[in-house]
């Protein structure tokens, strides 16, 4: 694997999406989970799922393509799911992200994990747990639903999983492990909560990615190197790593040439009336933010909305632009 631009961890399988678009899949196939469809091509985002052992392709078209899984076949994507630019797999139910900002969810629903609140709109990412699910607002708030919600009495599955600190504001990516949730912050800095992963390590900053596993989280941090807990053993001499992924019970790096960028090129600038317009190409399942200052020496740069990305070029817009100057840049997560 040389050619890898983005991972998925199952539960006790991997994935990975190539640079020609087609996907490679490996570990345990007891329900054919890595026999991946053939002629499967034009592939933009993968997904691996838990107990239920199901693979997940996002297609350029926006349409979603399942194979494996422990029923035969694995549920498939109601016939209404149009533009789709993201997708989850959790433990046992599915989500999906339209580029309209909707949630739509199916498979499993005991604990209402495939049934999206009704607040949420303007969704730019998601992120399904064993039987829980998490959803990113373009305002930076967070949203979960299903087990673990504040009131459900205390048992196996709900371990406040859903119970969304009350303070947690301007989130920019969210995780969600078997019965834990990890939300990173713009600073930086990740908030956890829920069973046994509620104790974040002492100074962990400079965050840019994270993902959660069935008992353990990770951090990408700016530098591409990787901080786990609970205690995991890192391979030696791990860095430039540019993303990374957390199964059941294994964790997945992928690796670049150096620490992981998170600028990308503005192309298509235009300013007429007050108004900017800047383009970007995206990838999907990534979370993009325009953001701007009036003066190269102010300290803190201005966010817009969060954009989810969809596969292709996406145009922001800075309706504000009616001074004499302004400086902009583009995050991504």
């Amino acid at each position: 694997m040389t050619d890898a631009i983005g991972i998925a961890a199952g539960y006790l399988f991997s994935l990975a999406l190539k640079a020609d678009g087609t996907v490679a899949a490996w570990g345990f196939n007891s329900y054919g989970q890595t026999n991946v469809p053939p002629g499967l091509t034009n592939v933009l985002l993968v997904a691996g799922g838990a107990y239920a052992s199901r693979s997940l392709a996002l297609r350029t078209d926006g349409s979603v393509l399942l194979w494996g899984g422990n029923y035969n076949p694995p549920p498939q994507p109601p016939p209404t799911l149009t533009n789709v630019v993201a997708a989850a797999v959790g433990g046992w139910h599915l989500l999906t992200l339209s580029a309209d900002g909707t949630v739509m969810g199916w498979g499993d629903n005991y604990s209402g994990q495939a049934t999206p609140p009704v607040g949420l709109t303007n969704a730019v990412a998601i992120s399904a747990g064993e039987a829980h699910s998490l959803g990113l607002r373009a305002d930076g708030l967070v949203l979960a639903w299903g087990a673990g919600k504040p009131n459900d009495p205390p048992d196996f599955y709900n371990r406040g999983q859903c119970v969304v600190p009350a303070d947690l504001t301007n989130a920019i990516a969210i995780a969600a492990g078997a019965m834990h949730s990890l939300a990173l912050r713009a600073d930086g800095t990740v908030a956890s909560w829920g069973c046994d992963q509620t104790n974040v390590p002492s100074g962990l900053t400079n965050v840019v990615a994270i993902a959660a596993g069935e008992g353990h989280s990770l951090a990408l941090r700016a530098d591409g190197t990787i901080v786990a807990w609970p205690s995991t053993n890192l391979p030696a001499g791990l860095a430039n790593v540019v993303a990374i992924a957390a199964g059941g019970a294994h964790s997945l790096a992928l690796i670049g040439d150096g620490p992981p960028a998170i600028q990308t090129a503005l192309t298509n600038v235009s300013w007429e009336n007050g108004t900017i317009q800047i383009s970007v190409p995206t990838q999907s399942g990534r979370v993009y933010r325009l953001e701007y200052k009036n003066s190269l020496t102010d300290s803190n740069w201005i966010a817009l909305p969060l954009f989810a990305g969809n596969g292709a070029m996406l145009t922001m817009t800075d309706v504000t632009a009616l001074g004499a100057q302004r400086f902009y840049r583009v995050r991504r997560w």
